[in-house]
């Protein structure tokens, strides 16, 4: 922004593009209110049936369920690369947080690879977590 001070020494040389999920995850809206009968339910539910214990403040707390899927995955993940490609960016970057939540993030993170080195021939760059594939177009 023009006039904020930036710990970057040349942020106007920055060109970044982002690709960001916006119909799962969180952003698929599925929340029930603190205190509410749904987010009771839905708590003694997980508490009961699932063993679920860290739910700090269980009486007060809100609840959101964040659906991830292989397809949103690869959908938003072959777009980016497809973007990166067509318009000579140098990286596409994919950010995760699969080493917190496993079978969510960790699943994106594992699809988001898996699509890159099958349609796109990316590879491990040292066993991983790092990939590189070679933009067709170059």
């Amino acid at each position: 922004f023009k006039g904020v001070p930036s710990p970057v020494k040349e942020p106007e040389k920055t060109h970044m593009v982002i690709f960001r999920e916006n119909s799962e995850d969180i952003y698929a809206g599925i929340e029930f209110e603190a205190e509410s009968e749904k987010a009771k339910k839905l708590i003694k539910i997980l508490q009961e049936d699932f063993g679920v214990k860290k739910i700090r403040f269980p009486e007060t707390s809100g609840i959101g369920v964040k659906p991830v899927s292989r397809e949103g995955t690869q959908r938003l993940v072959r777009k980016a690369i497809q973007y990166a490609i067509d318009n000579d960016k140098p990286s596409v970057t994919i950010v995760h947080k699969g080493n917190i939540m496993k079978f969510t993030e960790g699943g994106f993170r594992d699809w988001a690879y898996d699509l890159a080195a099958k349609e796109f021939g990316a590879e491990l760059i040292d066993g991983g977590p790092w990939m590189k594939f070679k933009n067709p177009k170059t």
